[in-house]
């Protein structure tokens, strides 16, 4: 699963990166992302500006509310996360899903905690070359204000990730950012990003457990424990 993840940068920065144009509505990005916090995700929704669907930066809340409920108090959960095998089939996804709602978080990178020496040690994963990881989640709204809410998708993991936890995020390449977000992208196209992302492209290492309390932001939360305060 993944339930937490630093998204540090204000949305701009991250919608240049992806050469998305349009305003973002810039807010203080966080080290230390948990659910029901809202975070920016790019998603492909029209008519904006032209007519025609439109990839954008959106703000959205973790956690789904599907566009049926009528009440968000009664449920139950938000998920956070979605399994990708099953998502086309679940009452809470299935919807979004073969509505092509999909969508792309982008990050610095996620942590997996381990337990260590009797303790839940955390551990930060990003791209070894420093650029963001890209997310996928599957998005939805709901009520007449249209609030939007997101899902992130998850999969089994590489070799990397497998040492920490036994479900890795879905991570989408950059150059496949518009097969993902097309919501007419064949069904064994969307197939193919099932696979765990390759583990070479990935670095993991331990961080302060600064990062266990949800409440506590800083650089240090993604700093590796050798580095000094």
């Amino acid at each position: 699963m993944c339930g937490r993840f630093s998204q540090s940068k204000p949305a701009s920065a991250y919608a240049r990166f992806l050469a998305i144009p349009g305003e973002t509505g810039d807010r203080t990005g966080r080290f230390n992302v948990a659910p029901s916090l809202p975070v920016a995700v790019v998603t492909r929704r029209g008519p904006w500006p032209n007519g025609t669907p439109t990839n954008r930066m959106d703000w959205c809340t973790w956690g789904l509310v599907p566009h049926w409920v009528h009440d968000p108090q009664t449920l139950k959960t938000r998920p956070i996360n979605a399994r990708i095998e099953t998502v086309a089939d679940k009452p809470m996804f299935r919807d979004a899903w073969r509505r092509g709602q999909r969508g792309l978080v982008p990050t610095d990178g996620f942590y997996e905690w381990r337990t260590e020496h009797g303790g839940r040690q955390p551990w930060f994963i990003r791209r070894r070359d420093g650029t963001p990881l890209l997310l996928a989640a599957l998005w939805d709204t709901w009520g007449p204000d249209h609030s939007l809410s997101c899902t992130l998708l998850v999969g089994p993991p590489n070799e990397r990730v497998a040492r920490l936890h036994a479900r890795m995020p879905i991570i989408i390449p950059r150059d496949a950012l518009d097969v993902w977000l097309d919501a007419h992208t064949p069904a064994d196209t969307l197939a193919a990003f099932a696979a765990p992302f390759p583990s070479v492209e990935l670095e993991a290492y331990r961080v302060s457990t600064w990062v266990n309390r949800a409440d506590n932001e800083g650089a240090q939360c993604i700093a590796p424990l050798s580095s000094p305060p």
